[in-house]
């Protein structure tokens, strides 16, 4: 069975056509935690009619934002009976052959801890953008590959698993990862992906079966056009690969051994780039402090400093 967890705060605009594209799947084993976060719209009525109409649907209301859309994957994770989890976004919407593709890939492999598939996008009124643009071609086709590759090759310095609706993974592997990180505001699924990923296989659909909704007021297209909330995002990002050190150095495991030096040599680079930053800023002391830690960080070497200081990545950041 599924678990289908649809974390909900303030979308009642979206929310028929996310729950709809749920009921029609066509895989129907499955139960469905609807969880409102506090909402001041009228999502709560919109959800309890689903409720009373299909008794595979449950509603969990907080009284209390909770003010962290993990803390809701890990409530609706700790109520689900499913052997499979799908976080079905609120505002997102899934082809109706979604569930049955991916329940089959991790039902006839043991290896896949994690299928997900490609994704279209759409605006606020649900008009059709495009495709999810990976820029690199081993994502025109599906794919099955080991999963501590999928991390070196296109995980760990970005995520290339952008959205948690176009994902289905086994619930064993979520608490034996130690569950989503809350303090992690913008990358708590991100990081999830990098731990879940060192259990096993990555299964990657190349049909979009997945519509991933995009907002005006997004975290990401904020970064894009504010350069001091990009930074808080990107020390957001640092702040991710910090606990991955962390979970990381008790391994035994030489590979993933190798996959921390390469972590550990990403966030010296970051540090250095925030010192950078504050010098720009004109908040010397703290940009110094940065910029020695990142100097000082173990495995850090000394052409970093060079792509710190002269490299794509400081004109990137800075002349945007």
């Amino acid at each position: 069975m599924v678990s289908v967890i649809v974390p909900n705060y303030n979308h009642a605009s979206f929310l028929r056509k996310r729950v709809e594209s749920i009921v029609s799947q066509t895989y129907t084993n499955f139960e469905c935690i609807l969880l409102d976060d506090a909402s001041t719209d009228d999502s709560i009525s919109i959800l309890e009619e689903y409720v009373k109409r299909d008794s595979r649907f449950k509603l969990y209301t907080n009284e209390v934002n909770s003010g962290s859309t993990f803390a809701q994957w890990n409530y609706g994770v700790s109520l689900s009976k499913g052997k499979f989890i799908w976080i079905a976004e609120s505002d997102d919407i899934a082809d109706c052959n979604f569930l049955q593709t991916t329940v089959d890939i991790l039902e006839q492999n043991s290896n896949v801890v994690i299928a997900y598939s490609q994704s279209k996008l759409i605006d606020e009124s649900g008009k059709f953008l495009g495709i999810w643009n990976y820029n690199e071609n081993i994502f025109n086709k599906s794919f099955q590959m080991c999963g501590t590759e999928f991390i070196k090759s296109y995980l760990l310095s970005s995520n290339h698993i952008p959205n948690a609706s176009a994902v289905l993974f086994r619930k064993s592997n979520f608490y034996f990862v130690g569950k989503s990180i809350e303090s992690l505001k913008n990358n708590g699924d991100w990081n999830l992906w990098l731990k879940l990923l060192t259990k096993g296989d990555v299964y990657f659909i190349s049909t979009p079966m997945n519509s991933f909704r995009q907002h005006q007021y997004s975290v990401t297209a904020l970064a894009k056009t504010n350069l001091l909330y990009k930074n808080t995002f990107d020390q957001q990002a640092t702040k991710l690969r910090i606990n991955y050190d962390l979970f990381l150095r008790f391994k035994a495991n030489e590979e993933l051994q190798h996959l921390r030096k390469k972590n550990k040599l990403i966030i010296s680079y970051e540090w250095g780039t925030f010192g950078l930053y504050l010098c720009s800023q004109k908040i010397y002391i703290r940009s110094l402090y940065y910029i020695l830690k990142a100097s000082f960080y173990p495995n850090f070497k000394s052409y970093y400093l060079k792509k710190i200081f002269f490299g794509n990545f400081y004109h990137r950041l800075f002349e945007k």
